[in-house]
């Protein structure tokens, strides 16, 4: 019986590790933690092909304003958590004098993406979108979620839209980022564009947000990237 529950045991754990790896690759965590839960090694064998599938198209939720102003083209990037929210509409604040054109951008993992949803539902994260609109002082900017894991899918579509500044959040001591490494050092290394990133929650809301350029130092000046 030992021996039984043992085997079990390695095949949940087999199947969690998996899960994990799929989470990764901007798949849903739920969905593969139950499979992987079922199926076990299983599952990379019948899913294999969908760890990288990033030809999921960008969902406009709303089109920004027809003739943008001069300045920076800026997307600014936020998820569901409150204080990287806040954190991201800090670091926008502080940069829109010099911007131009201002997306809000959000990503969700594929299954989100891709679920089937009547024409009169909203977008996933629709509401929170809108609403980071209003507080980066940008209540007409452009909205649009994005599927896959968030480093790939801002790139994409950062290098897309030819963006001049990537705004992103601070946000420490997150399990999640332990499990699956911070989106924030992935930008850094391999954005390609000016990065913006916001103070910590615990930072008071006007303390100076860290600029930085992928492969270089710190950037105090908020022109286009070279």
């Amino acid at each position: 019986m030992g021996y039984v529950l043992g085997i079990i045991a390695v095949w949940g754990l087999v199947g969690l590790l998996i899960a994990l790896i799929y989470r990764r690759s901007g798949h849903n965590l739920i969905v593969f933690a139950t499979l992987g839960l079922v199926l076990g090694p299983l599952t990379i064998l019948l899913f294999g092909d969908l760890r990288d599938a990033d030809d999921t198209p960008p969902l406009i939720v709303r089109r920004g304003r027809d003739a943008p102003g001069p300045g920076l083209r800026m997307l600014v990037a936020v998820d569901e958590h409150p204080e990287g929210t806040q954190s991201a509409v800090a670091a926008a604040r502080m940069a829109a004098p010099a911007a131009g054109n201002v997306s809000i951008v959000t990503v969700v993992d594929y299954e989100t993406a891709r679920a089937p949803r009547p024409a009169d539902e909203p977008a996933p994260r629709q509401a929170h979108l809108e609403e980071t609109a209003i507080a980066c002082g940008a209540p007409d900017a452009e909205l649009v979620v994005l599927a896959g894991r968030t480093d790939r899918a801002l790139v994409r579509y950062a290098t897309t839209v030819d963006a001049d500044l990537l705004v992103v959040s601070s946000r420490r001591h997150h399990l999640s980022a332990i499990l699956l490494g911070s989106t924030v050092a992935r930008l850094a290394r391999r954005a390609g564009v000016a990065l913006l990133i916001g103070p910590p929650l615990e930072t008071p809301v006007g303390t100076t947000a860290t600029s930085t350029r992928a492969g270089h130092g710190p950037v105090r000046t908020l022109g286009r990237p070279a």
